[in-house]
């Protein structure tokens, strides 16, 4: 019967549909920048909501916004109406534009930083232009505490505060979030990047599910301190900066090939939500992997086969994603996302889903770079294999032995079959994850065209679920890796037992096999 729509009064974010560079008050297309347009109409979150309601049959129910002052002086009227309301929509985010970092220093050089902008409560009033502590400063709209207020506030209708609040965020990367945000104590979330001239539909459509997420995160959300730039602020030389011997600006990049969700990875850091997480109004399945051919000699693709089934009561989408890992002697990140693909599902349908690790692709899958050579390598071991709804929550676990093709290779493992450095598996060990499932695609959205469905249609696209209310715990894989010598198992002549073959004086035909590694699910 009710929604209250809250935001912050100097934020666009509850109060107009948002593109790059849109500045509170003025039209869009104003604050210039690649992603920002000068649309012909735009459709505000309470009007999108609005109207979304009513297509819905719901035309006695009330949208109504309020806004909340930076130093929450005026929160408890929020509070009020929020516990009074049917429904809690919290509208909050961040914007960037090029020419400027989310970061403050002490001049316009950029060279030494004074704060970073990575979270929900720094802003400037000019995002395409570099922050100083004398020039565009920096300011603390305390959307945080916002948020932690009215979760905070005692409830008069049916509906907890946490069961009845959704935190909608528009940014144009990744978010560091605050404990608050995560947990049983924290809201719903969805994430809806720069939605466009249609936010309004856009958003109202997803949370009334009209149309169900299905978004991958195209970056990881750290937790707050937790966080890449965290580390990469800790050292001037990787970020901002430092001036070299000729007094040129220089960064050094020390975090060498751990980028993105594989700097997350290595350094066994867990994020508030992973790369590629997305959740969806229905749920979803994994199972039966499938690797063929399980051993090869590099040069042709590797199909990795498996089942998704929508295990859930509403049509939905889900982008099963195919991580690899090279050798642990290589000294490349733990996994590489090499595939992945989106497939839509009705309620209880089951099918095969078929991603290629092809050798000779673009994105080089199964090689490595060789400084020393300058090109492309592919190193002989085992690859193992993980499928999963991000780059965390791994469903399936698989492994391929790649190398040159030997006799001992092509008629089983046996005693020189498989060099001793082989015998390393990499295994990933899976964390636990709240409620988390996955994504595809992850650009910011850009809404062009004529039709006015189908700058709907691609916000739909582009937004992802971040948080539900149930907690999932993901699988965890327990290595053994003990070799096991056995022989009398086999023999390379078929037809003789061990016994047999010793008393025949044929002692050698006996073949001494090795297993290795034992997987434990659990």
């Amino acid at each position: 019967r009710s929604v209250v729509v809250i935001g912050k009064a100097t934020q666009v974010y509850a109060q107009q549909a948002v593109a790059g560079g849109v500045i509170v008050g003025r039209p869009m297309g104003s604050g210039g920048g690649s992603s920002d347009v000068v649309p012909n109409y735009t459709v505000s979150p309470v009007d999108g909501l609005k109207s979304v309601l009513s297509a819905l049959g719901n035309t006695a129910a009330t949208v109504t916004l309020i806004t909340v002052k930076d130093d929450n002086s005026d929160l408890n009227a929020a509070k009020a109406a929020a516990a009074a309301a049917d429904a809690v929509v919290i509208m909050a985010g961040t914007i960037a534009e090029e020419g400027a970092d989310r970061a403050s220093f002490t001049d316009s050089t950029g060279l030494t930083l004074t704060a970073l902008g990575d979270g929900l409560d720094w802003y400037v009033a000019r995002p395409n232009t570099i922050s100083t502590v004398t020039s565009n400063s920096p300011a603390n709209s305390n959307t945080v505490a916002m948020i932690a207020g009215i979760l905070g506030a005692t409830s008069i209708t049916a509906k907890p505060m946490t069961a009845k609040t959704a935190l909608v965020l528009k940014d144009n990367a990744g978010v560091a979030m605050d404990p608050v945000l995560l947990g049983p104590g924290g809201p719903a979330i969805l994430e809806v990047w720069f939605p466009g001239q249609e936010d309004g539909h856009i958003v109202a459509d997803l949370l009334f599910g009209v149309v169900n997420p299905s978004g991958k995160l195209p970056v990881t959300f750290p937790k707050v301190g937790q966080g890449f730039l965290d580390w990469v602020r800790t050292d001037p030389s990787v970020f901002p900066g430092v001036r070299n011997l000729a007094g040129q600006p220089e960064v050094q990049y020390k975090e060498g090939l751990n980028i993105g969700y594989r700097w997350y990875d290595a350094n066994g850091v867990t994020p508030a939500f992973p790369f590629g997480h997305g959740l969806s109004y229905t749920t979803f399945s994994m199972s039966n992997l499938s690797v063929t051919p399980k051993i090869s000699d590099g040069t042709q693709p590797i199909s990795i086969q498996f089942f998704l089934a929508n295990t859930g009561t509403r049509a939905g989408a889900e982008a099963p994603q195919l991580y690899l890992g090279l050798p642990s002697q290589i000294g490349e990140p733990p996994k590489r996302l090499v595939a992945f693909s989106k497939v839509q599902l009705n309620p209880g349908e089951r099918t095969s889903v078929q991603l290629t690790i092809d050798p000779a692709a673009t994105n080089h899958p199964l090689s490595y770079w060789d400084v020393n050579t300058n090109n492309w390598k592919i190193a002989p071991g085992f690859y193992p294999i993980f499928v999963g709804s991000s780059s965390k929550d791994i469903a399936l676990f698989g492994t391929a032995l790649v190398g040159p093709r030997t006799s001992a290779l092509e008629h089983g493992p046996g005693d020189n079959a498989m060099p001793l450095g082989w015998r390393n598996f990499f295994l990933d060990r899976l964390s636990a994850a709240n409620g988390v499932c996955s994504a595809t695609r992850g650009q910011r959205s850009r809404p062009t065209g004529s039709a006015n469905s189908g700058r709907r249609r691609q916000g739909h696209e582009y937004a992802t679920a971040l948080r539900c209310t149930t907690v999932e715990v993901s699988p965890v894989w327990l290595s053994r890796a003990l070799p096991r010598k056995q022989c009398g198992t086999r023999c390379r002549k078929p037809a003789l037992r061990r016994d047999e073959a010793k008393s025949k004086g044929a002692s050698s035909a006996c073949h001494v096999h090795q297993r290795f590694s034992i997987l434990v699910y659990i």
